[in-house]
């Protein structure tokens, strides 16, 4: 898969001003990336707006939603132009980075939505980073490195390594094979999910404010370390079944680490 790709780009224009009942009046332009041939890592950048990774057939794209809100057309309109919008294709990796614009009277919020259409096997690492928005992957067969603020994090049936950061958000994966050490962290946000461990790696997963359920399969043979405040932590193996509000179990043989901790809530890790 290492070579030189081209990136081909198109843009849509929706210059109008757009009204819906109840919402601020608002302009969107829409960039669409179109990969002729497949990268070693995607790495997205945006603000004020979510990311997602859809997983379709056919040629990978990426599409990048810019929209203004305000009062005024020609200020929104100028906002809108102003949005800077950086393309990097070396090292094997797409990087697309969207800026806010400089503020003007009369435009009165700007955002950016990133949504990468591609195989689960397009990429060997999805890179995603915004704030004030969610994070959403389908199905992937890639590393993830995702993190934002204001939002939660969704992952579907995948595997790889995941390190996934976010603030005032919860956390879900619905099912994920991992494949090395990871990492999921969050506050003010519950964390919960399916995965299926490997033989070795650190596997650790934080949150304030929060409770965790956690579904394992996989190797369980490793340590297991739960830590809690104000909650009550729970771990079932098996037959085998601790409470406490501070757990440490070491398995029958060499295996993972897994930590989980948080405070003003409950952990439940459970076999399936």
């Amino acid at each position: 898969m290492i070579g030189r790709w081209m990136v081909l780009a198109c843009v849509l224009l929706t210059m109008g001003l757009a009204f819906s009942v109840g919402a601020m009046p608002s302009v969107t332009e829409t960039r669409v990336f179109t990969l002729e041939d497949s990268y070693l890592a995607v790495d997205l950048r945006g603000f004020n707006g979510s990311m997602e990774w859809v997983e379709t057939e056919g040629p990978p794209r990426v599409e990048l939603e810019m929209e203004v809100r305000g009062f005024l057309e020609g200020a929104m309109k100028r906002m809108l132009e102003d949005f800077e919008v950086l393309v990097d294709t070396g090292r094997d990796t797409l990087t697309i980075e969207a800026n806010p614009p400089s503020k003007r009277f009369g435009a009165t919020q700007a955002s950016a939505v990133f949504r990468f259409f591609a195989p689960a096997e397009a990429v060997e690492t999805f890179r995603a980073v915004t704030s004030n928005g969610s994070i959403r992957v389908d199905g992937f067969a890639a590393d993830l490195d995702l993190r934002t603020s204001n939002g939660g994090i969704t992952l579907g049936v995948g595997r790889g390594v995941v390190d996934a950061h976010t603030s005032n958000g919860r956390v879900e994966l619905e099912l994920v094979e991992f494949t090395g050490s990871s990492s999921v962290r969050t506050s003010n946000g519950s964390i919960r999910g399916q995965m299926v461990l490997p033989d070795e790696g650190y596997y650790t997963f934080r949150t304030s404010n929060g409770s965790v359920e956690l579904q394992l399969s996989g190797n369980l043979n490793g340590l297991f370390e739960m830590r809690t405040s104000n909650g009550t932590a729970r771990l079932r193996l098996g037959d085998m079944e601790l409470e406490s509000r501070d757990i440490r179990y070491q398995g029958e043989d060499a295996g993972p680490i897994f930590t989980v901790e948080t405070s003003n809530g409950n952990i439940r890790v459970t076999e399936f």
